[in-house]
């Protein structure tokens, strides 16, 4: 409120970009597969709520609560007014599972995705552990710059994250099933992209130590995953197919990569994403998002994400 208060006496733009620390400790599977919607999900118990517990002047110790990206946002409009354009980042968190990669794996697969769906600025966790390298490249080498809005009947247990390329020809929907012990069975239906049955499918699964070495080398499995197609339909730019079947192994990230012969381009859709390394300790990168120059220093291992 402060800020808010002296941006506006003095007409200078006083903050660009709100950062979060925050470091979840709970060590069990199933809280560590919800981490990620203590972000956003306004339905979300979280065991491990905290300083919510007194948002309302008191302590209730029934509050559990977070969606930590709606209250920033919703706090930011309230006292910088609509159109503030401050935009949220985190810089320090951990999500190392340091005896099961795979776990790791699938919650920075989670948080990547949750960044690119809330539109987040920036996002460098603190730590670095196995099974991070594999996600982060397969976020990187086969995602798409424009984020597309996908919905899930289970997001809690699966979750898509979609991105589509500029000329519009290509889609990437990246799966995280969360699932400890089951196999998924998936319907895919598409939406305003007419693949042309083109499909090629990217698992992780059963990571075991550090696998990733280079684009050429790494723990990816091609078409272990069937996507299959379910029948198509015929306009007058052709013939399409807009559904597929497909089932995810248990604990598992899967690529669903489309193609299509009729794309239209892609203009409109935002968040627009960038992964990219970060510098080297100690070393500043200044980046131009969105017409202003973001400047950061690496204290930590990690990727950054751009918007």
């Amino acid at each position: 409120m402060k800020v808010a208060e002296e941006q506006k006496k003095s007409s200078v733009r006083l903050l660009d970009v709100l950062d979060i620390h925050w470091y979840p400790s709970e060590k069990d599977y199933e809280s560590r597969m919800n981490w990620h919607r203590v972000l956003f999900d306004t339905t979300y118990n979280y065991s491990g709520a905290n300083g919510i517990k007194m948002v309302n002047g008191g302590w209730d110790n029934n509050n559990q609560k977070e969606y930590i990206f709606k209250r920033i946002n919703d706090w930011l409009d309230k006292y910088f007014g609509k159109d503030h354009g401050i935009t949220l980042g985190i810089t320090e968190t951990s999500l190392i599972d340091e005896d099961d990669p795979m776990v790791t794996a699938l919650t920075y697969a989670s948080f990547i995705g949750t960044m690119q769906d809330n539109g987040v600025e920036i996002f460098t966790p603190w730590t670095w552990g196995d099974g991070m390298y594999e996600t982060v490249h397969l976020f990187s080498r086969y995602g798409h710059p424009n984020r597309v809005q996908s919905t899930s009947s289970n997001d809690s247990l699966m979750s898509a994250y979609s991105s589509i390329s500029n000329k519009g020809d290509s889609l990437t929907i990246i799966f995280v099933n969360r699932a400890e012990k089951d196999a998924q069975d998936v319907d895919l239906d598409l939406a305003n992209f007419a693949s042309d049955g083109t499909v090629k499918t990217l698992t992780l699964q059963n990571l075991q130590g550090e696998t990733f070495i280079s684009h050429t080398s790494n723990a990816l499995k091609e078409n272990v995953v069937d996507a299959n197609p379910q029948g198509g339909t015929t306009s007058a730019a052709g013939y399409s197919i807009n559904s597929f079947k497909m089932t995810l192994p248990a604990k598992s990230i899967t690529a669903i990569l489309l193609t299509t012969d009729i794309p239209k381009v892609v203009d409109a859709i935002k968040p627009k994403t960038t992964i990219r390394t970060a510098p080297k300790y100690g070393a500043t990168s200044r980046f131009d998002t969105k017409g202003r120059n973001v400047t950061h220093t690496r204290t930590s291992p990690g990727y950054y994400i751009l918007r």
